[in-house]
């Protein structure tokens, strides 16, 4: 489907729809961190801060999580100029 196509209207709505589609899968992503974080690394609940152990594990946790959202990202653009320019 060529995009350019599509009504200035219709352009218009498909942007606003991948903006909020995307808006949605960055939240999910954020909450998918905080979850998966808080159960690996939060194990004492008798005290209102996190403990060294836990603020370093959390720290690591999202450390590799951006690391690899990062890696992921950067083979996706590079899948995406392929695909690219098999189709000129």
């Amino acid at each position: 489907m060529d995009l350019g196509s599509l009504s200035s209207a219709d352009q218009q709505k498909l942007n606003e729809y991948l903006t909020k589609k995307q808006e949605a899968e960055v939240m999910t992503s954020y909450l998918n961190l905080t979850q998966d974080c808080f159960t690996a690394c939060v194990d004492d609940f008798t005290s209102s801060t996190l403990s060294s152990n836990e603020d370093k594990c959390i720290s690591k946790c999202v450390k590799k999580f951006l690391a690899t959202s990062e890696r992921i990202n950067a083979r996706f653009s590079e899948e995406n100029m392929k695909l690219q320019q098999a189709m000129q």
